[in-house]
């Protein structure tokens, strides 16, 4: 069965919605959240999960659902990393239009996906419509819509006129917020734990312990939602490289998270590193948040280092005029004035970190 089409009128008025609600500056759980309550009333998804991320490298550093959506967080990632299927979010997000309907990959045989026929279909789904939440920042989050039919090309088309949107609203709710705190130096020894095959620590030292606090630990031994999916990750991706992910704790301060195996059975022990993020990391994901590109993030590093607009150009193969252009956007985006305010602002994000 074919969805419903997305009359033009419809379409209007869910994207204004959908504005509306990215707007708020509520937090991302929460927004899209709110994403998949409007866009259902026009494409009767089901289902729907879907996974924060670090924008750097678009790894998951969470994971929620709405509705009834099929399979769990250990069969998606079996299906992402582990199977060789279709419309994997590693190629979507490559994508100029970052979305992907499983009825249109398959060419009207979504059977030919192992991942319609062993998790999707079974669970009484007809369809699914991947997308990622992209914009020239990074990447912010990764969905999956469900339905009982199969989304139409309107659908479609609603879904990645809401991109942009969306990911503003996500990157908007990751910039930090300044409580006018004075900036302190924070430890820089990193913290190391040692998970068992079911992924509860078994050991760890003081700091590992504070830090896995700070991310907010569940009682029993067990790990934060980021730690549990980069440590899946781990037991899934090429066991030499480890799954490394920047994530946030509950003040606000970015921390770098490295698992790794430390045996070779399947399930065997992981080894977990926690760190506050090197300045360069720490100041790489906040200017993502403030949606500055990537050729911006670059100017940027090299004006904090105090070099001038003539230097830059000579190491980015830019005209001076071009670098010139290039900072007023960041002062733009980043609300300063001068090199001066730009630079101070860095360096009190290297502090804080």
């Amino acid at each position: 069965m074919t969805g419903v089409s997305v009359e033009p009128r419809l379409h209007r008025r869910l994207v204004t919605d959908i504005d509306r609600v990215t707007s708020r500056g509520i937090g991302g759980d929460a927004l899209l959240t709110r994403v998949v309550e409007t866009l259902g009333h026009g494409m009767h998804v089901t289902g729907a999960c879907w996974q924060l991320t670090d924008p750097g490298s678009a790894l998951p550093i969470s994971h929620a659902a709405v509705g009834h959506p099929p399979g769990d967080l250990e069969t998606s990632l079996h299906y992402e990393f582990e199977r060789d299927d279709v419309s994997r979010y590693a190629d979507i997000v490559q994508r100029a239009r970052p979305l992907a309907v499983l009825s249109q990959e398959t060419h009207g045989i979504p059977e030919a996906s192992a991942r319609f026929r062993e998790m999707i279909a079974p669970e009484g789904a007809a369809d699914e419509l991947r997308v990622a939440f992209t914009d020239p920042s990074g990447t912010w989050a990764l969905m999956v819509l469900f339905a009982g039919h199969r989304f139409t090309a309107d659908q479609a088309r609603l879904v990645g006129a809401v991109v942009p949107t969306v990911a503003r609203g996500l990157r908007l709710a990751d910039v930090p917020l300044d409580r006018g705190e004075p900036a302190t130096d924070s430890p820089a020894a990193p913290a190391v734990a040692v998970l068992d095959g079911a992924d509860r620590i078994e050991a760890a030292d003081p700091r590992a312990r504070e830090l896995l606090d700070a991310l907010g630990r569940p009682s029993g031994g067990q790990l934060p939602g980021s730690l549990s999916i980069l440590a899946a990750l781990a037991r899934r991706r090429d066991p030499t490289r480890p799954a490394r992910a920047r994530t946030r704790d509950a003040t606000g301060a970015w921390l770098m998270v490295d698992v790794s195996c430390l045996d070779d059975e399947p399930r065997g022990r992981l080894a977990v590193v926690v760190q506050p993020a090197p300045a360069a990391h720490a100041v790489d994901a906040t200017l993502r948040a403030h949606g500055l590109t990537a050729r911006e993030r670059e100017v940027t590093a090299l004006a904090i280092k105090g070099h001038s607009n003539k230097e830059i150009a000579a190491a980015l193969h830019l005209s001076p005029y071009t670098v010139g252009d290039h900072l007023k956007a960041v002062f733009e985006k980043t609300g300063v004035s001068s090199r001066a305010q730009l630079t101070s602002h860095a360096m009190a994000l290297v502090r804080r970190t």
